[in-house]
């Protein structure tokens, strides 16, 4: 930070064709320049303002026009290029991240249960399982029959269309 009489700041302004000034430029008054990020002038004024109620904007210069305090104070808010850099990608990468969440989910609930070896405890004996108070056993016994029973039934239709065409 350098002091610099509020008349040779005038005087520069002037100069540099930047008006609106005057007003601001009077008492007493602290510059800050930046000649990297034309914020952080703005940044570091406002840190120091939570600290030190005497800090205050009174105007500033941003992109060769004179600015309000009010707008000084709102572009001391915006983050550093460095930062937002690092938002833009991690934004990018969000969806990313989303499909592969869920492809990993997916992986683990499709492969859950493929290498779980059965243990006696767990499994279930054939005998035991009913199935509307009938064993297994039986209803496969009845399962086995039943397709007999359908082929005759399904045959008979055929055999009386040979019969129907014959004659």
């Amino acid at each position: 930070m350098k002091v610099y009489k509020n008349r040779f700041v005038k005087i520069a302004a002037k100069k540099a064709g930047i008006d609106g000034l005057d007003d601001a430029l009077l008492g007493p008054n602290a510059f800050v320049f930046s000649n990297e990020d034309e914020i952080a002038g703005a940044r570091i004024l406002a840190e120091h303002g939570k600290k030190y109620e005497t800090i205050k904007f009174k105007a500033g210069i941003f992109e060769g026009k004179a600015i309000g305090a009010e707008m000084a104070t709102e572009l001391s808010q915006i983050p550093s290029r460095e930062t937002l850099l690092t938002q833009i990608a991690a934004g990018l990468l969000q969806p990313l991240k989303q499909v592969a969440i869920g492809l990993n989910m997916l992986e683990e609930s499709h492969f859950a249960g493929a290498g779980k070896v059965q243990t006696k405890e767990e499994s279930t004996p054939v005998e035991e399982t009913k199935v509307n108070d009938a064993t297994v056993e039986e209803v496969k016994s009845e399962e086995e029959s039943a397709p007999a029973e359908e082929k005759k039934e399904e045959s008979a239709p055929a055999e009386e269309a040979k019969e129907e065409t014959a004659t």
